[in-house]
């Protein structure tokens, strides 16, 4: 039960997350990328994505190969994720 308590995040914060974040605008994020030297291999690196959606629980981004990512804020709070 502590664990569970350490992890939750009030509401308020939420909210302040969501309003630092602004649609259209770039951000540093860390990406799934596969490894083509290694293949297969699954490597996360930091890419500048576009955010395309801010809705009540997740953020959508949008990379610049096309590919859409969502995180919930809880996420984007501990990544600790800057503009770009």
């Amino acid at each position: 039960m502590r664990a569970l308590d350490g992890a939750a995040i009030w509401p308020e914060t939420i909210e302040a997350v969501r309003r630092r974040y602004r649609v259209g605008r770039k951000y540093k994020l860390p990406v799934r990328a596969i490894n083509v030297v290694q293949s297969d291999v699954i490597s996360l690196h930091k890419e500048s994505v576009t955010l395309i959606g801010a809705y009540r629980h997740v953020a959508v981004f949008q990379r610049y190969n096309g590919l859409k990512e969502s995180y919930t804020w809880q996420e984007l709070l501990r990544m600790n994720v800057r503009e770009a």
